[in-house]
């Protein structure tokens, strides 16, 4: 937080950083615990598993096989994990996320009704029933849980979460005295006081961890790591008691074979763990990327079935491994999101968000008993509760469907007995809604044969899935190897031509790949497609073709911001070294800004030649006449760029390096681990910006400034002051005068800035006066004329009468922030002209300069800068006629950004 921002959080407002470590903890009050215990008694009874008939379902009640499963069932009801929608058995309500509506709902699970809903924070993603009546809802953009009054959804308490740490994942402890949230963005898992909201404890436990389960004897906490490493999956296990992490139990990769029905791969997307109910095992549902396929790696291409599966993963807890022969490979499925067993444990439920459907398993066995096409769109939660019915949240149709699990037991697949619509409101335009429909929906035909594959396999919620591909043989310029681009940020066709080696120019044009790698049916009509044939990319447009290409791009384009930086100061102001970095980023003596330009941070764009800007630099794509975008060789070009042969591909388009912070690896070919490694090992030749001459001190803030790049503002602000010495003249041997004027133009604390122009009004004092040139230059020796030393940055005639000159600087002066520089303006005769110029018309003769506007942006933001002092007066001539000075409003304060 900025800087008395905490005595500004409203009343009911907490903010979660009381209580850290190596502080006494809080003890649940005695008067709590035993209403917990009397809650716990008067919870209703499950109604036991379900198999067999549908009597048998119930009659179960009375026997001792039930009584087995009742004690599984209580273990499992102890246990806990997070989930998108939840219980409250004290309740008997149901609550749900609406994500894009912002939101939570309130069901009645007797009478199958919505109740309210109730407004939470930005993109709740997760809750939890709180031990006290409450609901705390996870909201991950504004990093905030809300805690509802379970009664009628007013918000009791907002806790406030570290700055930018995207929570995900919560859950409680199954004595309810603590709560652990999951901080997607830092690496943490938190414990935070069941009743304040206030942080007990952190732990760090390694990159993007997201899914929580807790054991039922409270003791194990585990946490997947959403984004996989290159080679593994990964679950990692924290004391309860120390909060320290005591193992990591690796999700292996699986050798294949690839067939029709099974693959290699690596399990990545590791969105959620549940415990099963006999407490021994627990479930990681995921996809599966074969990156060790393609036609370099390993001769055989990438094709539909061959690219990602989806699977479940099983993890023996008395063991601490994973049962890698108990992994269930799911054929024809897209992302698994969500798992839930019966109380009984005899079934369990795979919710497959790509293929709107769920997979009814054998927990033992893990063979398929059932499937459930048809669930709503995206299904991400999954509920059964004790009257044996199986609730199915789905994100993108904005509903439950409630099923009646006893027809099991009957041999037939579960069919629905209500659905439930959960938000009221519609926040995204029709349009749009369709197209993210269409983003994450890998059971449309038209998408993908068999179900496979959708847009958000790679690309969910717009990020990159950490992978690299080989994608060999495919395309003109062949494929090589692909490190996966984020898509935020990129305001779908707001940075130019797609993929690194800019192969589409519409988000229309991916209906070639549709059609050929994934093998779908497309969204055009075959007749419109083969008409346009080879000239389908970079013919004519392709937008308004179809419906549902024309909505996927409208959706695209919403992916406006990347994430706000974790690595900047609570409030989201840059760290110092991150300033410092700023000024090496966009200094000549790197280069870096020459095409990572702000404010985009990419010089990339959809230029045709009769552009303005479409000049040398350019690139011809593939050899096609008029069409020419701008791309770069920085040295990191390799056969594998392109087929794995020579000269295939000889320039890359240029990336932002906005939210890079999230986004490892780094090259289009996932070279460089680290921004370090970007910066230095893999930039031996300087083709990458110039970064060898940087100290090991330069380096390191050069990389804090990359991580800090989002789109946070980055406010910026100048003063401007009169140098006290001047004025400066001197004569030459021609008699000529020459007249300077110093100011120092210091940049605020916040952000650096660069100059673009200053607006100058000279006259001679006493005319007729001569032809003079005004120059301006950064003063590097205080001497205020030009010299070597110094930077020359504007030159232009004065003429002899009073004028104003708006003098734009080429290079803009760069001023570091909380840093000053000195410009210099002089009036001198013309190089070269001296002899032919009449002497001064009087002794008294001089050319008098004065500062009448400054115009700066910011270095990172490139909005205006505020100009908050200018001097007030800049007259280099005591003389009785001063020239007039410009009207105050050409001197005008520039709101920040």
């Amino acid at each position: 937080m900025t800087s008395g921002s905490a005595q500004n959080v409203a009343a009911g407002e907490l903010l979660a950083f009381g209580n850290r470590p190596g502080r006494p903890r809080r003890m649940m009050p005695a008067w709590i615990a035993l209403a917990l215990a009397v809650a716990a008694l008067a919870a209703p009874l499950p109604l036991g598993p379900a198999h067999g008939t549908g009597a048998e379902f119930v009659a179960g009640l009375l026997s001792p096989a039930h009584a087995q499963a009742r004690d599984a069932a209580s273990v499992a009801r102890r246990s806990s994990h997070a989930t998108t929608i939840a219980l409250d058995e004290r309740t008997e309500r149901i609550w749900s996320v609406n994500s894009d509506s912002d939101t939570v709902a309130a069901i009645d699970a007797r009478k199958l009704v919505k109740l309210f809903e109730a407004p939470v924070g930005d993109n709740p993603r997760t809750l939890a029933p709180g031990p006290d009546g409450t609901v705390w809802v996870v909201n991950q953009d504004d990093a905030t849980i809300s805690i509802v009054e379970g009664s009628d959804g007013r918000l009791r308490r907002r806790v406030v979460l570290p700055y930018a740490s995207r929570p995900y994942g919560i859950a409680f402890s199954p004595a309810g005295d603590a709560a652990y949230v999951t901080l997607q963005a830092v690496g943490r898992l938190l414990k935070l006081n069941a009743l304040s909201g206030a942080v007990e404890d952190a732990a760090d436990v390694g990159p993007t961890p997201r899914g929580i389960a807790v054991t039922a004897d409270g003791t194990r906490i585990l946490v997947t790591r959403y984004i996989s490493p290159a080679d593994r999956g990964e679950v990692v296990e924290v004391s309860a008691a120390s909060f320290e992490v005591v193992r990591r139990i690796d999700l292996a990769a699986d050798p294949g074979p690839d067939s029709p029905v099974s693959g290699r791969g690596v399990p990545n997307h590791l969105a959620a763990i549940v415990i099963a109910p006999d407490g021994r095992r627990a479930w990681v549902p995921s996809k599966k990327d074969n990156t060790g396929r393609g036609l370099h790696l390993s001769g055989e291409r990438l094709g539909f079935e061959t690219t990602t599966r989806t699977i479940v993963s099983e993890i023996d807890l008395v063991q601490n491994r994973e049962t890698f022969e108990a992994r269930r490979d799911l054929d024809n499925r897209a992302m698994a999101a969500a798992v839930a067993f019966d109380p009984g444990g005899k079934h369990a439920f795979v919710a497959l968000q790509g293929s709107n459907a769920v997979d009814v398993l054998d927990a033992a066995s893990g063979n398929a008993v059932a499937s459930i096409p048809g669930t709503g769109l995206a299904p991400q939660g999954l509920l059964v509760d004790s009257r044996g019915r199986l609730f199915v949240q789905n994100f993108l149709s904005r509903d439950i469907t409630v099923y009646d699990l006893s027809e099991l037991g009957q041999g037939r697949a579960p069919g629905p007995i209500r659905r439930i619509a959960t938000a009221a409101r519609k926040p995204l335009p029709p349009e749009v809604l369709l197209g993210k429909q269409i983003f994450y929906n890998a059971a449309d035909p038209r998408m993908g044969r068999d179900g496979y594959v959708s847009c958000a396999g790679c690309h969910i919620e717009g990020g990159s899935d950490g992978r690299v591909w080989d994608y060999s043989g495919r395309g003109a310029h062949g494929g090589g190897l692909r490190n996966t681009i984020a898509l935020q940020g990129r305001a779908g066709m707001g940075h130019g031509p797609i993929h690194w080696r800019a192969d589409m120019d519409e988000i229309q044009d991916f209906e070639i790949l549709l059609r050929q790698t994934l093998q779908g049916r497309g969204f055009v009509s075959d007749e419109a497609f083969h008409d346009k044939g080879a000239d389908w990319v970079f013919g004519s447009p392709n937008a308004g073709l179809s419906r549902e290409l024309d909505a996927l791009a409208a959706y695209m384009a919403t992916f406006t911001k990347v994430d706000p930086s974790p690595y900047r100061r609570p409030g989201g102001l840059m760290t110092t070294d991150a300033l410092a970095g700023e000024a090496i980023f966009h200094g000549s003596s790197t280069g870096c800004a020459t095409c990572h330009v702000s404010p985009r941070f990419t010089d990339s764009s959809l230029g045709r030649p009769d552009d303005a800007t479409a000049s040398a630099g350019r690139a011809t794509f593939g050899g096609v006449a008029g069409l020419r975008f701008r791309m770069h060789d920085v040295g990191t070009l390799t056969e594998a760029a392109g087929d794995f042969r020579p000269n295939t591909l000889r320039a890359l388009d240029t990336p932002t390096v906005k939210g890079v912070w999230a986004t490892p690896p780094y090259l289009h070919d996932g070279s460089a681990a680290t921004l370090m490694d970007v910066v230095t090992t893999r930039n031996g030749a300087d083709g990458h910006g110039r970064t060898s001459h940087l100290t090991k001190e330069e380096r390191q803030q050069l990389v804090a400034y990359l991580r800090q790049l989002d789109d946070e503002a980055v406010e910026t602000s100048a003063s401007v002051s009169l140098v006290a010495d001047e004025p400066r003249q001197s004569s030459s041997a021609s008699s000529t005068r020459s007249t300077s004027q110093r100011w120092a133009v210091r940049a605020g604390p916040y952000g650096g800035i660069r100059i673009i122009s200053v607006t100058l009004e000279g006259c001679a004092v006493h005319p007729p006066a001569t032809p003079r040139l005004v120059t301006v230059h950064a003063d590097s020796n205080g001497d205020g004329q030009f010299d070597p030393a110094d930077t020359l940055l504007a030159q232009s005639p004065l003429g002899a009468d009073s004028g104003t000159l708006v003098l734009p600087l080429h290079p803009p002066a760069i001023v570091p922030a909380a840093a000053t520089i000195t410009l210099a303006a002089a009036v001198s005769t013309e190089p070269g002209d001296e002899a032919a110029l009449p002497p001064p018309a009087a002794a008294g003769s001089a050319y008098t300069i004065r500062l009448v506007d400054l115009k700066a942006e910011g270095l990172t933001s490139a909005s205006p800068t505020a100009l908050t002092a200018m001097p007030a007066s800049t007259a280099t001539d005591a003389s009785d006629a001063p020239c007039q000075r410009m009207p105050p409003s050409a001197v005008e304060e520039r709101s920040r950004e």
